[in-house]
């Protein structure tokens, strides 16, 4: 560390040991910490505030038993996630190891985020990420998904940290050519209907977290505002 500075107290009356105003600082990553132990009850406190902090030294110091899968998801999905504003509350049973509360939230900036092999990947997005007990909310100001401009996503993930089937909720504002959105989206053989022109889109996917997930499993709504558009059908010969 480049720095470390703080204060520990001890208050052998309430059966508690305090930590406050503990300073981290280490090349451009700056943390603050206040933690509580309660003897008596057996729980800990803790509270972390940072202005300034790269995904990197945060999955440096991720425990590997806690939420595996998101430690997997942000090691692999996202690159150059720059966090800022980050606040992590947790209160923590010594004894039986049970995470009594959990919140952590973040603003994160540029970030590259890969959803599937077979879909072009989320560059330069900005939002917001939190995490409080078992619901996962990320909300989406900035980004793009090829051609087509994000203005806003938010996606939720329910009991995201229990071990069992997920379904992910996802509602998003786009702006693009209307051909564009459909092939990225519904993955739509247009053939000989060619529908073009700038659109606004406003979409909704209820969609299962699993391997292989087809189509024909996502729950989808879909309302496509067309400011103008060229319409071109050829119709086959008939005899």
């Amino acid at each position: 560390f480049n720095k470390l500075r703080g204060n520990v107290f001890i208050d052998f009356d309430n059966n508690n040991v305090a930590l406050k105003n503990l300073y981290l600082s280490y090349l451009d990553n700056h943390l603050n910490f206040n933690g509580l132990y309660d003897i008596s009850n057996n729980t800990i406190t803790l509270e972390l505030e940072s202005q300034t902090v790269s995904k990197d030294y945060v999955m440096k110091f991720w425990p590997k038993s806690f939420a595996p899968r998101l430690n997997k998801w942000l090691t692999n999905q996202t690159n150059n996630l720059a966090i800022s504003d980050a606040i992590l509350n947790i209160e923590l049973n010594t004894l039986t190891k049970k995470l009594n509360y959990l919140n952590l939230a973040f603003d994160f900036d540029k970030a590259n985020i890969t959803f599937s092999k077979k879909l072009a990947p989320l560059t330069n997005g900005n939002g917001n990420f939190l995490l409080e007990n078992n619901l996962l909310k990320i909300n989406l100001t900035k980004g793009s998904l090829k051609n087509i401009q994000i203005d806003s996503l938010t996606a939720i993930i329910e009991d995201a940290l229990v071990k069992k089937p997920h379904n992910i909720i996802i509602d998003i504002k786009a702006k693009s050519d209307i051909a564009n959105i459909s092939e990225y989206l519904l993955k739509t053989n247009l053939g000989n209907l060619n529908l073009q022109g700038p659109a606004t889109s406003y979409i909704s996917l209820n969609a299962p977290i699993k391997p292989g997930t087809k189509l024909k499993d996502v729950i989808f709504d879909a309302k496509v505002n067309i400011d103008h558009f060229n319409f071109k059908y050829l119709m086959n010969d008939s005899k």
